[in-house]
């Protein structure tokens, strides 16, 4: 798949759906959401995205949620056996997606029982994992096993590698490159 947008787009009241098999170059990746935006929105429960790959492209495996928003849930989410090739965001959760305006209310979206599961490639980005959760309902559940991103970036920016976690509650197994947040 080669867009401008989303590769796949898992919107709300999704449940149950399986998603395989899928190259994605270039475009914004695999995204749950956006959610929240709209009154009486359905939960998303029950994803799982398996043995993809994804090449340039803007966003990799994403939750997004926008701030202000109604409540509502995300939750049973896997992504396993997934190949990223020069991907700027490779693993996101962005519980503001939509706003730059940081005065905004936290999003009601609650994230929940996420699982990463081998998830290995390179990224032009100096922050391959990025969980922004919501200080009104923090992710819980987020599970990261078997990471390995590796910076294909400027050699300037080589020395900040790592990762960014808020409101997240993560639990890590096996290798983690780079090193998982602290809990």
């Amino acid at each position: 798949i080669s867009t401008g947008d989303d590769c796949v787009s898992i919107g709300q009241g999704t449940t149950n759906i399986n998603v395989h098999n899928v190259t994605c170059a270039p475009g914004h990746g695999i995204s749950v959401g956006s959610l929240g935006k709209y009154q009486d929105e359905k939960d998303v429960v029950g994803v799982t995205v398996t043995n993809c790959t994804l090449r340039n492209t803007t966003n990799g495996l994403r939750i997004k949620t926008w701030a202000d928003s109604r409540p509502t849930q995300a939750s049973k989410i896997s992504f396993q056996d997934i190949i990223l090739d020069a991907v700027k965001n490779p693993i996101i959760i962005d519980q503001s997606y939509g706003s730059k305006d940081k005065s905004k209310p936290p999003s009601q979206v609650k994230i929940s029982e996420v699982n990463y599961k081998n998830i290995r490639g390179t990224t032009i980005s100096v922050v391959p994992v990025s969980l922004q959760c919501s200080a009104k309902v923090p992710c819980e559940g987020v599970k990261l096993e078997e990471i390995d991103m590796s910076f294909v970036g400027s050699e300037k920016k080589k020395a900040a590698f790592g990762n960014s976690c808020l409101n997240a509650k993560i639990t890590t197994v096996g290798k983690q490159i780079p090193p998982a947040c602290a809990v």
